[in-house]
């Protein structure tokens, strides 16, 4: 198992349909196999807006999820792959040689997820300078720390839309000047409103899904050759 890979999921389109996929902090190595064509992978993007994508029926996917912050040798990994097709343990191996979290992107995402409310709080937590951490997060994640702290705001304040009273109580106790710049944050991140995300059951499911600033702990699915998947 690599150490960065946070979870392995599985996909089968039964339907043709657009998916909306949201951003949740992390970038995943994907296997697609369309029906009746030869299988193809590559590695996403880490995204700052929803984008959707387009299913057909019978389409299957494998991902393997990676941690938040962790760095890849994109042209390397997606080589090693050229050469047959593989179990997921054997993918993992291949994770494992060319990616690298490192501990101090682990601990300022962690911070920036749960603990601080801006960016100063967070290096202050940290013990080290504002630009200090900007300089990590950068360099080591492409994004600055405003975009993990923007992110884990919104998943959590679409997370909890179900146990508060209203939309203006839960804008305030997250941190949003008020409900119209919560609102404008949902459908940037989420492409949403506040209204259609509590009847959306595919946004709901994503948000539940192990990523950045979620609860969620790391989920491994079966062992099987890829050729076998159903």
């Amino acid at each position: 198992m690599s150490d960065t890979v946070l979870e392995i999921w599985h996909s089968h389109a039964t339907k043709g349909m657009h998916v909306p996929i949201i951003p949740d902090g992390c970038r995943d190595l994907i296997f697609r196999y369309p029906k009746g064509e030869r299988p193809n992978y590559f590695i996403s993007d880490l995204d700052d807006m929803t984008n959707e994508v387009q299913m057909e029926t019978g389409d299957r996917y494998c991902g393997f999820r990676l941690l938040p912050g962790t760095r890849i040798d994109e042209e390397k990994l997606l080589a090693s792959l050229s050469e047959k097709e593989f179990l997921q343990e054997e993918i993992c191996d291949r994770i494992q040689a060319f990616t690298h979290r490192s501990q101090s992107v682990a601990e300022a995402l962690e911070c920036l997820a749960f603990e601080a409310n801006n960016s100063p709080h967070a290096a202050a937590l940290l013990g080290v300078s504002p630009r200090s951490l900007q300089r990590l997060l950068k360099q080591e994640t492409g994004r600055p720390p405003v975009f993990w702290l923007q992110l884990a705001r919104v998943k959590k304040a679409a997370r909890a839309l179900e146990t508060v009273g209203s939309f203006a109580e839960l804008s305030i106790s997250m941190g949003y000047a008020d409900q119209a710049h919560m609102s404008r944050d949902f459908r940037h991140w989420l492409g949403i409103t506040p209204a259609k995300l509590k009847t959306s059951s595919l946004h709901k499911q994503q948000l539940e899904n192990a990523g950045y600033a979620s609860p969620i702990g790391v989920q491994i699915s079966t062992r099987k050759p890829f050729a076998s998947l159903t």
